[in-house]
């Protein structure tokens, strides 16, 4: 394995990594956001 291969792969892992962590901040921004929407719909 040369130094290219080993950095490409270095790289596809930071991405898979960050791009995780992206989808989980996503949803849970997603689901704060529904469960306050819920809350204002049951207390009207």
């Amino acid at each position: 394995m040369d130094l290219d291969e080993g950095l490409d792969i270095g790289f596809q892992l930071a991405h898979r990594s960050v791009s995780s962590r992206w989808i989980c901040f996503r949803a849970s921004s997603a689901n704060r956001r529904s469960t306050r929407l819920i809350q204002k719909a049951m207390s009207e």
